[in-house]
């Protein structure tokens, strides 16, 4: 596959896997990554950076953090913003403070050797460009082989920062608290719950509003690498609850799914949010694969930042639970210079306009009366999109699919027959999305965002999501986004269908950007 996404972060050669100190620093957006510099499989890990005043246009910095001339490689952590200066780190030669509280970002990472992993911080002297590791590293050593991924971030209701990690195979994540980032005190543990597979790892723990309430919860996010229950590979789940600053406590004993998709890994939130929204990116990728994945220059991408929040959305036609709500931020500003948003046509199959090269949002939202959705029980609203003209014949191809009748719901990656064979690779990834009823009518809307070589779908307004990166052969088009088709079951209507071309451009490299 040659096209690079445009929308998705990639990183310029190499690998990457997990996005790492995601933070807001002085109203630009901090991007650290897992990468891999001189291969193109998972190994001799550095601290890859980038920056971007709107999430999508991305600027490469040089190396944020090296491995240690001891051999320890540089694993995955967050980035806070130090405005108190509770570390000491931020005065200068005359021992003056300075003013640029916002500047003050601290790494907090995990150092892996054969045998150990210990969590360690570096701050920045000239306000994000580069990083100076503590000179009293590490801060925390449990003398644990698996014990990685410290996500932290500071509570205001006890005054300390509040670090989660990973204690991989042991199924808990660790919670230590800190007056100062470099004096940690375990304080308690979450786990084991949920599904636990192989090992955890990449926890984060963050507050977030209920919509159409005045209400909050605090959700665990933990990633299990093997063991999904869908695919067996990588996965991300959550629990939501309360958290005092000491202790996670979950409201049920639910594990509830954070993408349904095989492609969303080690999410992330941001810090520092200047206004206080929660924003998360993941890694778009799954261990059962990646290393394997077709790719020249580069392998490894992110999936687009989302906004996250809570509501209320009924599983059956009898329960109703909290769930996690993702939708992409600020997609709208991305449009394309050059077009308006276009109607999709309808049982037939069309070629998309000349605009239409880079990343593509469609919106699809069609309804059903209930009292027809049983006799229409094996149609699906279907819609799939090719780099060739035989789009209902071709190999290479993505296709959506839903059933009115009980919401079920899939992605076609038909690819890989035509490009690459890997048996852990999944050509579908299938769940339910139940529709919402109106009256006598089933309605679903999907969002759906397009980006080469990756799509995202944001089901009944962000409350059910699906990532799945694939793979066209080499010898296709630079595009897949030629030739689409759309199609509807008998007693269905269209409310609304239609494409919006999106324009970004691909990263480059500034390596004179001054931050302070």
């Amino acid at each position: 596959m040659s096209a690079r996404p445009c929308l998705h972060f990639t990183p310029p050669e190499g690998f990457m896997n997990d996005p790492n100190g995601l933070v807001q620093s002085n109203g630009l957006w901090h991007l650290f990554y897992q990468w891999n510099p001189t291969g193109m499989e998972a190994g001799n890990q550095h601290w890859g950076h980038a920056i971007s005043r709107n999430l999508y246009n991305w600027n490469y910095l040089p190396v944020a953090l090296l491995p240690n001339e001891d051999g320890g490689l540089m694993f995955s952590g967050s980035a806070v913003v130090d405005k108190s200066n509770t570390t000491g780190f931020f005065k200068d030669s005359q021992g003056r403070i300075p003013t640029n509280t916002d500047g003050r970002i601290v790494l907090i990472y995990s150092t892996h050797y054969d045998d150990r992993e210990t969590q360690n911080i570096a701050y920045s002297p000239d306000g994000g460009i580069t990083f100076i590791k503590y000179e009293n590293n590490p801060v925390i050593d449990l003398n644990e082989s698996q014990f990685r991924d410290p996500k932290v971030f500071w509570h205001e209701e006890t005054n300390h920062w509040v670090m989660v990690v990973a204690l991989a195979q042991k199924f808990r994540i660790a919670i230590f608290r800190s007056p100062n980032l470099k004096n940690w005190e375990k304080v308690s543990e979450f786990g084991p719950a949920g599904f636990t597979g192989y090992q955890y790892e990449c926890p984060d723990l963050f507050r977030l509003p209920i919509e159409n309430t005045e209400d909050h919860r605090w959700v665990m996010v933990v990633s299990i690498n093997p063991g999904s229950p869908m695919s067996g590979g990588s996965v991300t789940q959550y629990f939501i609850g309360d958290f005092d600053g000491i202790t996670f406590t979950p409201i049920d004993n639910m594990a509830r799914i954070f993408d349904y998709g095989n492609d969303c890994y080690a999410g992330q939130t941001y810090s520092n949010v200047l206004n206080g929204k929660v924003i998360s990116m993941s890694w778009a990728s799954n261990w059962n694969y990646t290393n394997d994945a077709p790719a020249k220059k580069y392998r490894g991408m992110l999936t687009c930042p989302r906004e996250l929040s809570l509501r209320s959305m009924p599983l059956n036609p009898e329960t109703q639970e909290l769930v996690l709500v993702q939708r992409p931020c600020n997609i709208e500003t991305l449009k394309h210079p050059l077009s308006e948003p276009a109607p999709l046509a309808l049982q037939t199959v069309s070629e998309f306009p000349p605009t239409f090269v880079c990343g593509t949002r469609f919106y699809l939202c069609a309804t059903m009366p209930a009292s027809a959705s049983e006799s229409e029980k094996l149609e699906f609203l279907r819609l799939r999109w090719s780099a060739t003209s035989d789009v209902l014949d071709s190999k290479q191809y993505i296709e959506i699919g839903y059933r009115f009748s009980d919401g079920a719901v899939y992605i076609d990656r038909g690819s890989c027959e035509a490009s690459w064979k890997n048996p852990l690779y999944p050509e579908r990834c299938i769940s339910s999305l139940p529709p919402i009823v109106l009256e006598d009518k089933l309605l679903v809307d999907l969002g759906i965002l397009m980006d080469h070589s990756i799509v995202e779908v944001y089901g009944n307004h962000g409350g059910k999501v699906f990532t799945n990166a694939y793979c066209f052969s080499e010898g296709s088009e630079d595009s897949p986004l030629k030739y689409y088709h759309l199609e509807l079951p008998k007693a269905a209507k269209l409310v609304k269908a239609n494409m919006l071309p999106l324009f970004t451009r691909v990263a480059k490299y500034c390596r004179k950007w001054k931050l302070v």
